[in-house]
Parts: C-alpha cells; sequence; structure tokens
C-alpha cells in the first residue's frame, strides 16, 4: 500500500498568505505549501504532516504559522526516532509548537497576540493518529461521505448548542458576532483546548484525509464530497478543484483557504 498526497492553496482577498502546509516525507525530506503552487507524491511508510491558519496583524500570522509548523514536525520526528507512541509525540510536538511561537514573541514584541491553529497527522497506510488546536478541518473521505474527525474549537458548536437548547433562534446565531471566534489556539500561552483524537485510528483503501484551514467554511461539505468522488482523478487536480470552488463561492473577502490531501492506495 502506498500513501500518496497532494497540497491546493490560494491566497484569496487577503494581503499575506497565513495558512502554511508542510509534510515530512520517508527519508527525512519536507514538501511545503508555496503560495499557490500545487505540491504532490507517494510515500511507502509514513506521513508526518502539519497544517497551520496563523492570525495576527501584518505579516505576524504568516510567521506564527510556519514557526509552529516547522517546530510541531522536527519535534514530531524526535519523539517517533525515539520510539515514543503516536498519540503522545504528536502532542508533545503541539506544545513544542506552542513554545516556538512563545520564544518568536519574547524576541519580538511586536508580534505580541500572534497565534495560529494547527492540525497535525501521523499518517501510515494502516492508521491515522492526530493533535488539533483550533477550528482547522481534519476530515475523512470514506465510501463517499465526509466526516469530521477532529473537534471545532471555535464558538460555532457552542452557539450551536445555544440554539438546541432554545437560547438563541438559528437567525441569531447565523449572525452571531462570536461565531468564528476561537476558543483555544496556539498563541505561546497555555493551551485551553487540545484535541488528541484517537492513539490509532484504522484506515482503509481509498480512504482519503482532507486537512483544510477555515478557508473551506463557504463550501458545503456535499460539493466538496462530489469533488471528491472522482477518486480516479490525480489527486492534485482534486486539491486544485477544492480550493478553486472556495476561490469561486467565497468571492470578495475570500480567505486563505488551504487543502492537504492524503489517499491511501
Amino acid at each position: 500500500m502506498t500513501l500518496h498526497y497532494a497540497i491546493g492553496q490560494i491566497i484569496g482577498d487577503r494581503d499575506n498568505q497565513e495558512d502554511f502546509c508542510a509534510v515530512q516525507l520517508d527519508g527525512g525530506g519536507i514538501a511545503q505549501s508555496d503560495k499557490g503552487k500545487v505540491k504532490n507524491g507517494s510515500v511507502k511508510r509514513e506521513i508526518t504532516a502539519v497544517l497551520c491558519d496563523g492570525m495576527g496583524g501584518h505579516n505576524a500570522g504568516e510567521i506564527a504559522a510556519q514557526v509552529a509548523a516547522t517546530s510541531f514536525l522536527q519535534a514530531a520526528q524526535n519523539q517517533l526516532k525515539h520510539g515514543s507512541a503516536p498519540s503522545k509525540s504528536l502532542l508533545t510536538a503541539c506544545q513544542d509548537a506552542n513554545n516556538g511561537i512563545a520564544r518568536q514573541i519574547a524576541e519580538n514584541n511586536s508580534l505580541s497576540g500572534m497565534g495560529t491553529t494547527l492540525v497535525g497527522v501521523r499518517c501510515t497506510p494502516t492508521s491515522l493518529s492526530w493533535v488539533s488546536v483550533g477550528d482547522s478541518y481534519l476530515l475523512l473521505f470514506r465510501n463517499q461521505q465526509l466526516i469530521r474527525l477532529n473537534q471545532d474549537h471555535s464558538m460555532r458548536p457552542v452557539i450551536e448548542q445555544m440554539v438546541a437548547k432554545g437560547i438563541i433562534s438559528e437567525t441569531d446565531a447565523g449572525s452571531h458576532p462570536d461565531r468564528n471566534a476561537l476558543r483555544s489556539a496556539l498563541t505561546g500561552e497555555s493551551l485551553s483546548i487540545v484535541d488528541q483524537g484517537v492513539d490509532k485510528l484504522a484506515l482503509k483503501t481509498n480512504d482519503l484525509i482532507v486537512i483544510a484551514s477555515d478557508g473551506i467554511d463557504v463550501l458545503r461539505h456535499d460539493l466538496v464530497s462530489r469533488i471528491l468522488c472522482s477518486r480516479f482523478r490525480r489527486l492534485s487536480k482534486l486539491a486544485i478543484e477544492i480550493v478553486s470552488a472556495a476561490r469561486r463561492h467565497g468571492g470578495r473577502g475570500q480567505d486563505n483557504t488551504t487543502v492537504l490531501l492524503i489517499r491511501v492506495c
């Protein structure tokens, strides 16, 4: 069995690209997002990957995402070399990524307030482990169904619970000013919520893992599913179609959007 991957990315209507995605490959090489260029390839043993969606004034979000992603991959690889279990190694790597942001802020006070979401995974042809902080997505596409695996650390689930309990209406929920506010993010401070997932989620042939920044919020899951149903098409083409669809549907004000696809073949 083999793992195939592809990274698609658009800047949208933002001044800076504050999404950053990187994949650690067999043999130690790294493939990373590069200002909209599509990256793709395959490995036989395992992939350690991370996607960060930065936030902060000027270029601080861009710095936060790159610092966190780089720190995460380095720490994850060190942990795995020492035989740590995937769930433990990913959690340690996430903490190291947060510490990396703290060090940057300590060295440059103008970066104070920067932060980033993070989804980090270790994927083999038979299993998936993850850690996540924030509202970026980890999805599994299996048997033509798209399922979210990780927790949403924005205020959206909280507001949806308020609707279910009759505290506010669906109309008010849709326009709630705190709907996209994050309850947890890597900011160099103590992490309030971390999703460690399961130790190992069993994978099957033709499973497709989707990791994405919240720029895909403008797309309904059924549209993403229709794109992914073309499983015989190249992954790079599917990644391009998803971010292009986000650009079309998002219109003016479209956020940075990054998608990492990993397929088990």
